[in-house]
């Protein structure tokens, strides 16, 4: 996700979450769970996604900003922080409607 502000660690995004911490035993395991849940059509996610979902990534948005310039701000509106915020409101919201 691309988000003005500083890179966000994995202890920040489940503090934010208020969620926790649940540590798969391995590479090979989180393969193996991943290529059945594709398989079984019960998750979305590739079993090629291991290395991002295992690895830390920072994406290096320089080229972006000057490619923007001074319109940077405008289009990359929201920081990272404030994206994932929002992403639970608006579940938050779907389900009261839902519900109510």
């Amino acid at each position: 996700m691309e988000g003005r502000g500083e890179p966000l660690t994995f202890e920040r995004w489940i503090d934010m979450a208020h969620a926790s911490l649940v540590r798969s035993p391995g590479k090979w395991a989180m393969r193996l769970v991943l290529k059945l849940g594709w398989k079984f059509g019960i998750s979305s996610i590739p079993p090629e996604a291991v290395p991002y979902m295992t690895g830390e990534y920072i994406m290096n948005t320089d080229r972006l900003q000057k490619f923007l310039g001074q319109d940077y701000e405008k289009v990359i509106r929201h920081t990272n922080a404030d994206a994932f915020l929002d992403s639970f409101a608006a579940q938050a919201h779907a389900q009261g409607s839902v519900a109510g």
